[in-house]
């Protein structure tokens, strides 16, 4: 799990849980937005691929949305 830290001057992204931490991230002249993107990259990527599998499934049972 990662999460956005902003500690004065220092902007970071902290890998891991607090009983298991990984080395911290840490972007120069990044955004705050951009950090916030990087930070949920990977819960984000796992909650696309599985929509899209999802979809796949409905499309070759041909049970697609009605719009």
């Amino acid at each position: 799990m990662a999460g956005y830290v902003h500690c004065s001057s220092n902007n970071f992204i902290r890998i891991g849980t607090k009983q298991q931490r990984n080395k911290d991230i840490k972007l120069i002249d990044a955004t705050n937005a951009e950090h916030d993107f990087i930070a949920h990259a990977y819960q984000d990527i796992s909650k696309l691929l599985n929509e899209i599998r999802r979809l796949k499934t409905d499309i070759s049972k041909n049970k697609l949305p009605q719009t």
